[in-house]
């Protein structure tokens, strides 16, 4: 099928048809059945094989006690592989495509971003090439490849690419879910400033500081522009009244936007890390905490990104590849100025042969 003279216009058309499918649909499905459907399917994640085709050429398997930890990325024809640094242990082991194991050693990390440079001791494997996308358009599909045929899973591009300020960022204490009116509380942190505040489980929020807050990410961002200790106005709706009250933010991580269910599964959907990464892409592919590590690729094939963290049950960050990149040379020239050191330490100290004959 994709052997077509112009397979992304033909796989274009494809999708645009499953699109209207899952429109004619809406009357028996909810909407977002639909589009979990058109993401998550398997007919749909065959048709973006040969897009990923390439790219999942390069990537391996980070295990640990004996199961994939996370995925990794041969960036090196000699032995290099990048990996997200906070889902690997001390002695990590790669695995190849071809089925060989190789142990690994932690060549260095970058906390900034949450990445961990690895060493094996193997030749000409298959590195990725990376492409350094400048236009980002929010919609756009993404795959992102794993280690097998299919895609792990296919997305869109909700945000382009974001930069984190720096700053703390205010924490309110919220689990909470997308509302037609904004964003329900399904739960409340207790002593947070949420709970200080009277917002109680069922409260939808509408606004914050008078901004109007239209779901999750748009409560996120707007409670991300404050900073602990800060006061602010908050608008909700209770049982068919609209009442303001008032939150101290606190001086934990970002609004928690994760309901217990989703972060009490048996598999681990969310990642450890999975927030302030200076520079980020954030898509909606669906995939769990050990899917990290793994190219996000675009309708082209190209490799725009690697996916560094699950935040929520619609929320996937990514780096992109330019900043993969520039880490990645940068800690391999620190491992090789630290390797070079230690030879010249270990030379200086080894015995001395004394010339001469008895």
């Amino acid at each position: 099928m994709m052997g077509h003279r112009h397979p992304l216009r033909l796989l274009s058309l494809l999708l645009m048809g499953a699109l209207a499918f899952g429109m004619l649909q809406e009357s028996s499905f909810s909407q977002e059945k639909v589009e979990k459907a058109l993401r998550d399917g398997t007919q749909l994640r065959d048709l973006f094989v040969p897009v990923i085709a390439k790219a999942r050429r390069s990537v391996v398997q980070i295990a640990g006690s004996r199961r994939r930890q996370v995925y990794g990325v041969v960036v090196r024809r000699d032995g290099w592989i990048v990996t997200k640094a906070s889902e690997i242990n001390d002695a990590p082991v790669c695995e190849f495509q071809d089925g060989r194991n190789l142990k690994a050693r932690v060549a260095g990390i970058s906390k900034q971003h949450d990445l961990a440079l690895l060493k094996v001791d193997a030749k000409n494997l298959q590195p990725v090439e990376w492409h350094l996308q400048d236009k980002w358009q929010v919609g756009q599909w993404l795959a992102t490849a794993g280690h097998r045929r299919l895609p792990v899973g296919v997305g869109i591009l909700s945000n382009p690419l974001r930069a984190h300020s720096g700053k703390s960022r205010g924490f309110l204490g919220v689990v909470i879910e997308n509302h037609t009116r904004g964003a329900l509380v399904t739960e409340v942190t207790p002593k947070s400033g949420a709970a200080n505040a009277g917002i109680a489980e069922g409260d939808v929020i509408e606004f914050v500081a008078r901004a109007k807050i239209s779901g999750q990410q748009s409560l996120i961002e707007a409670i991300g522009e404050f900073k602990p200790d800060d006061s602010i106005k908050i608008g909700v709706y209770r049982r068919g009244k609209k009442i303001e009250v008032e939150a101290i933010l606190g001086a934990k991580t970002a609004v928690i936007n994760l309901p217990s269910y989703f972060r009490r599964s048996r598999t681990r959907l969310v990642s450890r890390r999975r927030d302030g990464f200076k520079t980020w892409l954030r898509h909606d592919t669906v995939m769990s905490a050990r899917d990290c590590g793994s190219l996000l690729v675009d309708l082209h094939g190209h490799v725009v990104g690697l996916n560094i963290a699950r935040a929520g049950r619609t929320m996937t960050r990514a780096l992109p590849s330019g900043v993969v990149k520039s880490v990645v040379a940068e800690l391999i020239a620190k491992d090789r100025e630290t390797q070079v050191k230690s030879a010249e330490k270990r030379q200086s100290q080894a015995p001395k042969k004394i010339k001469g004959s008895l």
